[in-house]
């Protein structure tokens, strides 16, 4: 779980590449077929004669390839009517997000041109609320394989668990974020425009009642906050003094029990019929935290982090969804690099850019704190600071669906897709 420009720029090399003229097959086994051409013109980046991109979890953000290229691809895909040439709802829906995700980049990277033929594109691929609710649950397909453990084993650290129920709104998983709150991760939601919502929640050892107890405990402490007696800093890059947080957390706050896990689950939104941003049930990531132990203020941050938890992540690869393979979710290994929106090098266009971080030691760099210090949903990030912190169950699953969805449409990029997108009618 990474939070945004989060102070670690890093610079890495090695990556998920192709060769630079390795064919895309995603869509179809056809690497010349339209859908798979035009998810390269999309996607792909190529530096000294390598290319990066193909099926990763995050998009690049920075300007396509060519263009030129797009634009023309995006012709032939209007003038083949290509929209009816692969069957599924799980292939529409994630050509649609591709290109949905095409259409942000181009508000900052393009011209009229091209941010009209993605609309257009759009139009064709929007789905029907009855192909929603067609699509199938991945993250229960994935479960159904028995292919990877129910739930953390500490004989067995390294191994990815995927719990069977964690969705159950009966279980000993509690969904944070009460309507009245808003986006319970909303840096997570920012980094990708609204394209994806994204649900927190949280396990305490006991199961369920023993997590809403700590929840109440944690909830009602009536001093969450103590002055920051140490709050003058330097600037930089010209070191004058200046004002920080002026608050830091109390840390008689109630803390909750070593083996207590924090999971972030990321799930892709589509546009309906009747344009408007709807969450679906295809799970894009699942990140779990597990606190094995509690570290003491006193620990040095980045020590104790890896110290004191355990980090997992699944990703959704696109083929292995249209294959129908353990529901197109894949663990990522301890030594994996890919590109991570919320944590890029300084320099752009560059192979340390588009490799990417080593993806599980990310998450150190922003929930590093102790304990529930390093819950963000819990006391916000940066400046956020709220002055009434709480952690509160979620009383709708599906909230922070609908408050993604009010978020995008209160974003500039989708003004102008709507725009684009009615204007065409």
């Amino acid at each position: 779980m990474r939070s945004i420009l989060c102070g670690v720029l890093l610079l890495f090399s090695t990556s998920f590449t192709d060769a630079a003229d390795a064919p895309v097959a995603i869509y179809s086994a056809d690497p010349s077929h339209l859908w798979n051409r035009l998810y390269r013109a999309m996607a792909i980046r190529t530096v000294d004669g390598v290319s990066y991109g193909a099926d990763i979890s995050e998009p690049y953000s920075d300007d396509f390839e060519s263009r030129e290229d797009l634009i023309a691809t995006l012709g032939e895909f209007l003038r083949a009517k290509a929209e009816s040439s692969l069957p599924g709802e799980a292939r529409r829906a994630l050509l649609l997000n591709d290109v949905w995700t095409a259409f942000d980049i181009s508000t900052v990277h393009g011209d009229t041109e091209l941010r009209s033929r993605l609309a257009q594109v759009i139009e064709r691929l929007r789905m029907p609320t009855s192909g929603i609710a067609r699509l199938e649950d991945n993250y229960a397909a994935a479960v159904r394989t028995g292919q990877f453990p129910k739930d953390f084993d500490p004989t067995r650290p390294e191994a990815p668990f995927l719990p069977p129920d964690l969705f159950d709104p009966a279980g000993p998983w509690v969904q944070i974020g009460e309507s009245a709150r808003g986006l319970a991760a909303p840096t997570h939601v920012e980094m990708v425009s609204g394209r994806s919502a994204f649900f927190v929640f949280i396990r305490c050892p006991g199961g369920r009642e023993a997590t809403l107890s700590y929840l109440r405990r944690l909830n009602l402490y009536p001093t969450p906050w103590q002055p920051n007696v140490e709050s003058v800093g330097t600037r930089y890059p010209d070191n004058q003094p200046v004002r920080g947080n002026v608050l830091t957390p109390d840390h008689k706050t109630p803390q909750f029990p070593e083996g207590t896990t924090v999971a972030l689950v990321r799930r892709m939104m589509v546009i309906d019929e009747n344009l408007d941003p709807v969450v679906t049930p295809i799970t894009q990531k699942i990140q779990f935290r597990v606190y094995r132990k509690l570290q003491q203020p006193t620990q040095a941050i980045r020590d104790a982090f890896h110290q004191t938890q355990s980090v997992y992540e699944f990703v959704l690869r696109r083929k292995e969804l249209i294959a129908r393979t353990d529901g197109g979710l894949r663990p990522v290994s301890a030594d994996e690099r890919e590109y991570q929106a919320l944590q890029v090098p300084i320099e752009r266009n560059s192979q340390s850019y588009f490799t990417g971080p080593i993806v599980l030691r990310t998450c150190a760099t922003c929930h590093d704190a102790e304990g529930i210090f390093s819950v963000r949903s819990y006391l916000g990030m940066f400046d956020h600071n709220p002055a009434n912190p709480q952690l509160l169950p979620a009383d709708q699953p599906e909230y922070q669906g609908l408050a993604t969805a009010r978020w995008k449409r209160a974003q500039f990029n989708w003004g102008m897709l709507k725009g684009l997108l009615q204007a065409g009618r």
